[in-house]
């Protein structure tokens, strides 16, 4: 929790000043979840991890942020920590906003053995998101050209629905699918594999909470060859307690 409350407050005190008048918004925000799950699979060992973020945005669509959280994949090398840093280019076509992202995700504490493949990679990603009424339709595809512990080239694609359901609370669901180069050929690793989620987000003026069902259709033995431990992509019900200094 100190790694990732010292890197938010960092990155907002050397934002924030620079970032006054025109120059744009930055908010900050600080969550607790049950279970840090990226693409419905664990990475935090399927124990609750604080997480923190500084984003900054401009009127003109550019944007900036930098998220962090603690992460645990039980590799014997002290791997703690997960922080992404990504800018983009928001743009509105005709009611459509587009979204252009590059993140760079990164795990500085780390004792990395001599040769061992590197964890951090870049990724680029295209996002859509179309609202009608009280109805919202997104999606994205990324692609990466040497993903997560130098696995080659890797593509992931999702699509997603929200509704509003009063002021303070939505619904929302999403289904993706995660091809990686190397993986998707080894035989018994589930990839490539999908997952999805549905869940509701309520809001009290600058708090959140999210409660959501997370799963995907990796067996315990194909989790064990594609992510290295059978439990992390086992159905689960995560819980995230968020709050932000945005408006």
């Amino acid at each position: 929790m100190r790694e990732i409350l010292l890197g938010v407050a960092l990155a907002a005190c050397m934002i924030a000043p620079a970032m006054g008048g025109d120059w744009g918004n930055v908010d900050a925000t600080l969550s607790v979840t049950s279970d840090y799950r990226y693409r419905g699979v664990s990475g935090n060992d399927l124990k609750p991890a604080p997480q923190g973020e500084v984003a900054w945005s401009h009127p003109d669509g550019w944007h900036a942020g930098v998220w962090s959280s603690t992460v645990d994949f039980n590799d014997h090398q002290n791997t703690s920590v997960e922080v992404d840093l990504s800018a983009g280019k928001q743009i509105n076509l005709r009611g459509t906003i587009v979204d252009f992202v590059v993140t760079y995700y990164s795990y500085p504490i780390r004792n990395r053995p001599s040769g061992a493949p590197r964890y951090s990679f870049v990724e680029a990603s295209a996002k859509a998101s179309r609202s009608w009424g009280d109805f919202t339709l997104d999606g994205e595809v990324a692609w990466s050209p040497n993903s997560f512990g130098e696995t080659g080239t890797s593509w992931y694609v999702r699509t997603g629905a929200t509704y509003q359901v009063l002021d303070w609370l939505s619904a929302s669901g999403n289904v993706g699918r995660q091809w990686v180069h190397s993986i998707d050929t080894v035989p018994g690793s589930g990839f490539p594999y999908s997952h999805w989620d549905a869940g509701l987000t309520g809001t009290y003026e600058k708090f959140s909470l999210d409660l959501r069902y997370v799963d995907n259709d990796l067996s315990k033995s194909e989790c064990l060859v594609g992510f290295g431990a059978r439990d992390w992509c086992s159905a689960t019900a995560v819980a995230t307690l968020s709050y932000t200094t945005g408006e």
